[in-house]
């Protein structure tokens, strides 16, 4: 792989920069290596397993720098299910967005893949990737989102999320102790992101009701599914991690599940487990 890339960037010197890392600091650190790097006044990112069309970024730069706009988006095609992923709303964009619009924006869109980003928002505000871990993207859209003011987008697909291969080349195994972990440590970033950020005062609803949701996806890699009940038969160490969970849940706001934009999706079930593991003690 490195030697083909050698060898594009001895075809395209003018706009391809290989940069070979002595450490591999995961995707996030990979990131941060080509943000300190951009000199553009946009920037995208692609991972490595899917592809775009050509004209990808010719399309989204023209519409950025039509209206200035600090994030532009474009529909994605899915392979595994042979689908298209709408952009950014036509609604949420070339508009002034209120905090309950932007709450909106932050609940419906989760990938950086189809975007193009003004790099002057990302420096003047420190957005960067947290490195070593999955997920990383989660909380880096977040800041982006809260911190930009004019969205954009395009209505023709340009890129390929290619996910229909084999799972163990894309995806983490969801009773993978690792998972767990990147979990965890996206949950304590965005409670990081609630009580730091001055921008997130407006939105801690839909940043709760984020919250909550990977709160529920951690308890997924202790128990079978989410709807296993709490048992005396659970191992110690599923036990252990529940409760180092729901301490994290509790160190940025205390029990209650009554977040509206949660409960959109969250069966009764789903809630009862929840509360139940708010009362587990070793």
């Amino acid at each position: 792989s490195y030697d083909i890339l050698l060898k594009y960037e001895k075809e395209g010197s003018d706009r391809i920069i290989v940069i070979n890392c002595d450490t591999n600091s995961g995707a996030g650190g990979a990131r941060n290596i080509g943000l300190d790097m951009a000199t553009g006044e946009y920037i995208g990112f692609v991972d490595s397993d899917d592809f775009v069309q050509k004209d990808m970024f010719e399309c989204l730069l023209k519409k950025a720098v039509s209206r200035n706009y600090d994030i532009v988006d474009s529909p994605f095609y899915i392979t595994k299910s042979d689908s298209l992923r709408p952009p950014i709303d036509d609604s949420l964009c070339d508009r002034t967005l209120s905090p309950g619009q932007r709450e909106l924006l932050i609940l419906s869109d989760g990938y950086i893949f189809s975007k193009l980003f003004k790099a002057s928002v990302l420096k003047e505000n420190s957005i960067r990737f947290r490195p070593h871990v999955k997920l990383e993207d989660a909380d880096f859209l977040l800041k982006a989102v809260l911190h930009s003011d004019l969205f954009g987008n395009i209505h023709e697909p340009k890129y390929v999320y290619d996910n229909a291969g084999d799972e163990d080349t894309w995806s983490v195994k969801k009773a993978a102790s690792k998972e767990f972990d990147h979990i965890l440590s996206l949950l304590e970033e965005y409670g990081n992101i609630l009580k730091t950020d001055e921008a997130a005062a407006l939105c801690q609803t839909a940043i709760k009701a984020a919250i909550l949701h990977f709160y529920r996806a951690g308890i997924a890699c202790c128990l079978s599914d989410t709807n296993s009940e709490v048992s005396s038969e659970m191992s110690r160490a599923d036990l252990i991690r529940l409760i180092k969970l729901k301490n994290a849940k509790n160190r940025i706001f205390l029990k209650g599940y009554d977040n509206p934009y949660f409960q959109e999706v969250a069966d009764e079930v789903t809630i009862k487990l929840m509360k139940q593991i708010d009362e587990l003690k070793m």
